[in-house]
């Protein structure tokens, strides 16, 4: 493969992460209660854990998306 096909793969895989990260964040911020109504009757998780678990969760993401998409994206558009 070209590095430049590898760094515009990365590119839209970036924008498609990002674009969902926001998206969650988006929904968790302004429908905290119905998220929380929903996985208190699924899981039975009460509203302070699924506020721990959603921020470890967003955060672990965010970790992820940096790690395997911004870091490689920039290295390759440094080497090309």
């Amino acid at each position: 493969m070209n590095l430049k096909i590898i760094s515009n793969f990365l590119f839209w895989s970036m924008v498609i992460n990002i674009a969902l990260f926001s998206l969650s964040a988006f929904l968790i911020i302004f429908m905290r209660g119905f998220i929380a109504r929903i996985h208190g009757k699924m899981f039975g998780v009460d509203k302070k854990s699924l506020d721990s678990i959603l921020y470890g969760t967003m955060a672990v993401y965010k970790i992820l998306i940096i790690f395997f998409n911004v870091v490689p994206y920039f290295v390759l558009k440094f080497l090309i």
